[in-house]
């Protein structure tokens, strides 16, 4: 008996993924041309697609899609186009991976070592240790972890000695993502890149990163870039949750 390929495998479970989210019916309207309206799920949830291509998933909301919009009620925006007749594939709006911060530099405590401080809004979901924050330090193979908000790093063993620079990069990752399945997909981010390769003066040893929008409604944010929303007369299929036209 021949072996069957990993590659095949994969390709079927592809396909029976793409079967089981692919909305089955029989309406004659199924190629819709104009998705545009609000939707409701059984859940409350609210999924609204705007005429200028724009779409937004909201906690249920009741105001008109152009109303001043909460952050927090907002699980995803973006905009869409369409992948097929019955089709919409949506996109992350722009501002979805950008962190502001500011970073301040001092000189304290032992001159030996790199202190790093991780400053976050305060915020009632941010409990100590949900989050990790990864240092990686350019031409270093490793990189440190820590849920700590303050990072020391030995200045001798990880940097070289008569740089004008520290090269750092940071990663946040959510280590209670609280829109996750037990065993499912977690729609929204796990990990946050703030920045690659920053460079910090050596002429400190202190440095405060400060987040200044780092809050529970960025975190929770879903991350829908790619994924299709499937269309009928009167309904949208996004994932596993069915929504139906009220407006």
């Amino acid at each position: 008996m021949k072996k069957i390929s990993i590659h095949f495998l994969l390709f079927l479970s592809s396909l029976l993924i793409l079967t089981k989210a692919y909305p089955q019916t029989n309406d004659k309207n199924y190629h819709i041309k104009d998705p545009v309206g609000q939707y409701k799920s059984n859940e409350g949830l609210e999924f609204v697609i705007g005429k200028d291509s724009s779409f937004c998933m909201l906690k249920g909301h009741n105001k008109a899609f152009d109303a001043a919009i909460s952050g927090c009620d907002t699980i995803s925006k973006g905009t869409w186009h369409f992948f097929s007749k019955s089709a919409l594939k949506l996109s992350n709006d722009k501002a979805f991976q950008n962190v502001r911060f500011n970073i301040s530099e001092e000189n304290r405590l032992s001159g030996d070592s790199i202190y790093l401080k991780i400053d976050l809004p305060k915020d009632d979901a941010f409990f100590d240790g949900r989050f990790k924050y990864q240092i990686t330090v350019m031409g270093k193979i490793d990189f440190l972890e820590s849920t700590a908000h303050i990072i020391v790093l030995p200045k001798k063993k990880i940097f070289e000695n008569g740089n004008l620079y520290y090269h750092l990069g940071l990663t946040i990752q959510d280590l209670s993502p609280l829109n996750c399945k037990l065993n499912g997909r977690c729609y929204q981010r796990i990990y946050f890149n703030i920045f690659d390769d920053y460079k910090l003066d050596t002429k400190s040893n202190y440095f405060t990163i400060k987040l200044t929008d780092f809050n529970d409604c960025y975190v929770e944010r879903a991350d829908v870039d790619n994924q299709l929303v499937f269309t009928t007369k009167n309904k949208v299929y996004w994932q596993d949750v069915d929504f139906v036209r009220v407006k």
